[in-house]
């Protein structure tokens, strides 16, 4: 049975502590990092007819890593190698908290940051169980300047037990997670390239991916251009593939010119597209826009603005 009164809002207010300690052990060649925290809240509510609640939940990680590095040498340059191997191991046993309330908590998006988190939620409310695995290798390209040229990273994660707190969610029946690779490349002091992909073994498909680059060979100098896809397999309607494109160049006696251009390329439309000039006096800006905007309800929308 629900624990909510009809037609009214719980409120109250709660209590959220997640105190930890950690054991760093770190040496030249790797490191290891046991580390044991506790989840504590407490929820004083209104408008419903559960008891004030506290839940305690306990939640263990060990995360280690480990570097080799060696020296190579690429069309007549010296090169330092190195391969990162990496393990995150978390375990949280299950907590029902289905009746407990849900004031600002969501389902944060698995990505290569939050492969290494602990708790998949954000905010304050929930706390998935896990029993899970994340192995990772990272390798790099450094320059005898300490440069960093290129790097590359693949992850993935090993669950050991379906996760419960999701319920009947099909995610939850993985046995793993999907594949994260990226790769970045200082092609020369100016040139960024970026790459970001996530694959999905069971389906052997590409769900996402994510290549921009950008050439900024001084301030004030700046172009940019990134491709984007996303493929929604809940909803092939929410897809994306996005190419965007924008800028800032000196036109000289402190104007520039700045520009944004967004193409859809599902529909075949542009979503946007914004061009300018700018005046840097220093200690202010002065720029007047043009930005012509596709709308859900209405194809377009044109219109200028000046800004001090």
């Amino acid at each position: 049975a629900s624990s909510y009164e009809p037609n009214q809002k719980i409120t109250g207010s709660r209590l959220s502590l997640t105190p930890s300690i950690a054991f760093p052990l770190i040496q030249t060649y790797g490191y290891i990092k046991p580390k044991l925290s506790a989840n504590i809240r407490s929820y004083n509510l209104n408008n419903t007819t559960l008891d004030n609640k506290d839940i305690f939940t306990p939640i263990f990680s060990l995360d280690g890593g480990m570097y080799f590095d060696k020296k190579i040498n690429i069309l007549n340059q010296s090169y330092t190698q190195t391969l990162e191997p990496r393990l995150f191991y978390v375990y949280i046993p299950y907590k029902d908290q289905s009746s407990l309330p849900n004031f600002d908590t969501g389902l944060a998006d698995l990505n290569m940051q939050t492969l290494f988190s602990e708790n998949q939620y954000s905010g304050q409310d929930r706390i998935n169980d896990a029993n899970q695995l994340t192995a990772a290798l990272t390798s790099k390209f450094i320059d005898k300047n300490g440069v960093e040229r290129l790097s590359g990273v693949l992850a993935q994660r090993y669950y050991f037990e379906d996760r419960r707190i999701f319920g009947s969610d099909l995610e939850a029946k993985k046995a793993n997670s999907d594949i994260f690779m990226g790769a970045t490349a200082r092609l020369a002091n100016s040139i960024n390239v970026d790459a970001m992909f996530q694959y999905a073994p069971t389906s052997r498909s590409l769900l996402r991916s994510t290549v921009s680059s950008r050439y900024n060979p001084e301030p004030g100098k700046m172009l940019n251009l990134s491709y984007r896809m996303i493929d929604n397999v809940s909803d092939n309607t929410q897809d994306l593939k996005v190419f965007n494109a924008s800028g800032q160049w000196p036109l000289g006696n402190r104007f520039y010119s700045i520009g944004r251009y967004n193409y859809d390329l599902k529909t075949s439309q542009t979503i946007e597209l914004l061009g300018g000039i700018e005046y840097d006096g220093g200690c202010w800006v002065a720029r007047t826009i043009f930005d012509r905007i596709s709308l859900p309800t209405s194809r377009s929308e044109e219109h200028t603005s000046e800004l001090q």
